[in-house]
């Protein structure tokens, strides 16, 4: 009886332990967001300028955009502000690209 107990309350803190890393897993994966103008497409991707203010703009004058997660209308195109939503990190090319990109979504268009 004693060795049954002992196992039940070993396998209660082992589930214990495996979902409290789970949470801090999810800790890691924030969601990021910026918003920057478009300069140039190139092969399925677009190359942005990051605006002021976000922290993106900080580490890099450019960053390329894999085109994913982006409804079709209304069409992007260069000089359109777009916002750009990630939870995972910004690689380390030349230029860096965000990975896990979740939404791309033009806010501004251009004038043209």
């Amino acid at each position: 009886m004693n060795k049954l107990i002992a196992f039940v309350l070993a396998l209660a803190l082992a589930l214990t332990l495996v979902g409290c890393n789970k949470e801090k897993s999810n800790e890691n994966n924030e969601t990021h967001i910026f918003q920057g103008e478009i300069i140039e497409f190139d092969n399925g991707a677009m190359l942005v300028e990051p605006l002021e203010g976000y922290s993106e703009a900080e580490h890099a004058q450019r960053v390329r955009v894999v085109i994913q997660n982006m409804p079709g209308s209304p069409e992007p195109r260069v000089g359109d502000i777009i916002e750009v939503t990630y939870s995972g990190i910004m690689t380390e090319e030349s230029p860096p690209s965000p990975t896990g990109v979740e939404k791309i979504v033009v806010v501004e268009r251009t004038q043209n």
